[in-house]
C-alpha cells in the first residue's frame, strides 16, 4: 500500500476503496466482518395508541425514528405535529424503518391523517 494510500484512510477520503480498508485494517491486526443478521428488535408497547386529535405537539425523545432524524436537537426538544410529520418525510429514506415501534408507526400515521389526508409524502 502506497504512503498516498495510507494518507487518504487517515484523512477519511471517499476515493479509498474497501480492499485498501480491508488491508489497512489487517496490517494493525483488525479483522473485518460482515454479517447478514441483525439484531433482535424488541417492540415496545409502553403507552396506548395515539389519538389523532393529540398530535399536536411530539416530544422527539419518546420517538427514536424521530431523534434520529433531528438528532442535533436535544431530547427534550417539542415539535409541533405539522413540524414532526414534514421532518419524517423530508428524512424519511436515512431512517431505519425495520426498528420502528407500533406506537411510532400509530404516531406517523395519526400525523398523516391529521396534516396530510392520511397519505405520507415520501
Amino acid at each position: 500500500m502506497s504512503r498516498v494510500t495510507l494518507h487518504r484512510i487517515e484523512s477519511g477520503s471517499p476515493s479509498v476503496t474497501v480492499g485498501a480498508l480491508v488491508n489497512a485494517a489487517e496490517a494493525v491486526g483488525l479483522t473485518i466482518e460482515l454479517s447478514t443478521t441483525r439484531p433482535p428488535v424488541e417492540e415496545r408497547d409502553e403507552q396506548a395508541p395515539v389519538d389523532p386529535g393529540m398530535v399536536e405537539m411530539v416530544r422527539v425523545g419518546d420517538y427514536p425514528l424521530l431523534r434520529a432524524a433531528v438528532w442535533q436537537l436535544d431530547a427534550d426538544t417539542v415539535l409541533d405535529g405539522f413540524e414532526a410529520l414534514r421532518t419524517y418525510e423530508r428524512n424519511w429514506r436515512h431512517l431505519d424503518h425495520a426498528t420502528v415501534g407500533t406506537q411510532e408507526k400509530a404516531l406517523i400515521q395519526a400525523l398523516a391523517d391529521r396534516y396530510s389526508k392520511g397519505v405520507l409524502l415520501v
